[in-house]
């Protein structure tokens, strides 16, 4: 005869039972017997084979049949384990691929940032670097400001001149006036102009240089673009008036006395000094309204000073 269960174990199944009941939302048998048969036959099982086989069904042999269900618990386990584990593995490989796209997304952005700095030309020329305010060019490294203009491609059709006139000189002149202009490149080649526009104020050459004067744009009747380039510097004079048969000398042969202003006049008895009545004047010569002749011979330099040297002679005109 079987022996009874033990109390420990009966005890035991009771707490499991309901516990079941709780979970699974049932109800006991009407019948307490039938109950307790159950818990009877669960803690049998638990004396057993150490698990609470249902005594409702039969088994052939009870150990296969543990073996059996543990191992399919493992595989309910395993696939739960691989359920996580694919959700898990899904979330990262989404997030994964989002941070790919945004990279890729990225690297597309700076490649054509890239190409936006291979600026092309529209069309054939010359290429002029523009300089700021401190008339600085641009260089590696700089910082360049939005709508800044860096480069130019200037049309060398038609070219003006960007001139300065002192603010001493700059009284007298108009536009239309005719100029002459002379390149440092090639000062033995005339270029004529006419003043096309002056400026209403004065101001400062550079901030580099304190000279104060007007700004003045020339047009130029001859565009040789052979020898006529952008930003080529220049000098030039602006013809403000012309009167015929005025007496003209050096401003250099004209020196200050007490007593008015003379020059020194080569004569039969050698070189003396003649006053003389001076009127209009330039920066390089002064018209003589009397003391002197067409074709006197006046010295550049002070006699006075120099009785030892030699004078160098030159013409009035």
């Amino acid at each position: 005869m079987k022996e009874p269960p033990s109390e420990k174990s009966m005890q035991r199944m009771r707490v499991y039972v309901q516990k079941y009941w709780e979970k699974s939302g049932t109800f006991p048998h009407p019948d307490k017997e039938v109950t307790e048969a159950v818990v009877l036959g669960l803690a049998g099982n638990i004396d057993e084979v150490g698990r609470p086989l249902c005594p409702c069904n039969f088994y052939p042999d009870k150990k296969a049949e543990l073996d059996r269900s543990g191992r399919q618990r493992d595989v309910q386990n395993l696939d739960a384990e691989r359920r996580v584990t694919e959700a898990i593995g899904g979330a990262e490989l989404g997030s994964l691929r989002q941070q790919r796209d945004r990279a890729a997304g990225r690297v597309r952005a700076l490649e054509e940032d890239v190409a936006k700095m291979d600026v092309r030309a529209p069309q054939d020329g010359i290429l002029v670097y523009r300089t700021n305010w401190r008339e600085e060019k641009k260089k590696v490294g700089d910082s360049v400001w939005f709508g800044e203009v860096v480069l130019a491609l200037p049309d060398l059709t038609e070219m003006k001149g960007d001139a300065f006139v002192d603010e001493a000189d700059g009284g007298p002149v108009r536009p239309g006036q005719p100029v002459t202009l002379r390149l440092e490149a090639r000062p033995d080649f005339d270029l004529k102009g006419t003043v096309a526009r002056i400026g209403h104020t004065v101001r400062q050459r550079s901030w580099r240089t304190p000279l104060k004067g007007f700004r003045v744009e020339i047009a130029t009747g001859r565009t040789d673009p052979t020898f006529m380039r952008p930003a080529m510097r220049f000098r030039g004079e602006i013809e403000t008036g012309r009167v015929p048969g005025l007496l003209l000398v050096p401003r250099e042969a004209v020196f200050l006395r007490d007593d008015g202003p003379v020059v020194w006049k080569e004569g039969p008895l050698g070189w003396r000094e003649a006053k003389v009545t001076l009127g209009r004047r330039s920066r390089s010569q002064v018209e003589v309204l009397s003391g002197l002749r067409e074709g006197d011979r006046v010295s550049p330099s002070d006699l006075r000073e120099e009785a030892d040297a030699g004078p160098s002679a030159g013409k009035t005109s």
